[in-house]
């Protein structure tokens, strides 16, 4: 949230669903943008950004975990490039912050990684496992409502742009825009899912199978290689404090 509240571009509303956990309406105080949405039943992290997507009343959309982080000009350089191009969609790089547990409480950072999630999409690219992380996004709102936002898949985000590709271009701006957190605990969804990527893929291919060649081969590796990630977390850092494994 204090990232959404430094955001340079002003112009925005902040729509926070609660996905039936600790009542947060007493949030709306903290900024007149502020709308609150308290789900009394459990629906899942898809339906839970579906539900709050369907609430937004601007041109564009944008998604964010409560563990990730928009740099203070993420969304002022998004807006321009998506009105500059008229695409549907624009991403910025994203860095990967990874925590573990500081000594005296709190978090300490011990690693990063820069070389994943900042790239432009490739077409072939995005068909086989987007290069893209889902908080790197913003979308136009129309758009999004026509395709129909999240399924019900592992995968939801990588999917979603499987579809939006066959409706427009994306643009890239080249700047790190975004944070994507991981912290070392056995908890972290990030380690307890990276197992269950394999399945999730299968499943995304099933729903949008391809006979390009190009297409069939890179998702044939991209399986292999993913198949083949020691157990933990499926980007290492780059980057990393003296004795930090994963």
């Amino acid at each position: 949230m204090q990232s959404l509240f430094e955001q340079k571009y002003r112009n925005i509303e902040i729509l926070i669903v609660n996905d039936a956990g600790e009542k947060i309406a007493d949030l709306a105080a903290l900024d007149p943008r502020i709308r609150t949405f308290d789900r009394e039943v459990n629906a899942g992290t898809g339906e839970t950004i579906n539900y709050g997507a369907r609430q937004a009343t601007g041109k564009y959309l944008q998604f964010l975990a409560d563990d990730d982080r928009l740099y203070p000009d993420h969304i002022l350089r998004l807006v321009e490039a998506l009105e500059r191009t008229g695409c549907g969609v624009a991403h910025g790089n994203t860095l990967i912050r990874y925590e573990r547990p500081a000594a005296g409480g709190g978090w300490e950072t011990v690693g990063y990684n820069a070389a994943i999630f900042c790239a432009p999409t490739d077409s072939e690219e995005v068909l086989a496992s987007s290069p893209v992380a889902g908080q790197a996004l913003m979308y136009r709102l129309d758009l999004m409502r026509e395709l129909g936002f999240y399924r019900d898949v592992l995968l939801a985000d990588q999917e979603l742009q499987i579809r939006l590709l066959q409706r427009t271009d994306f643009v890239h701006v080249d700047r790190f825009t975004n944070e994507w957190l991981i912290r070392d605990q056995g908890h972290n969804l990030a380690r307890k899912a990276t197992k269950d990527v394999p399945a999730g893929l299968a499943a995304m291919y099933a729903l949008h199978p391809s006979e390009n060649q190009f297409v069939v081969v890179n998702r044939e590796q991209t399986m292999k290689n993913i198949k083949a990630r020691p157990e933990g977390f499926a980007f290492p850092p780059v980057v990393s404090i003296k004795g930090f494994e994963l």
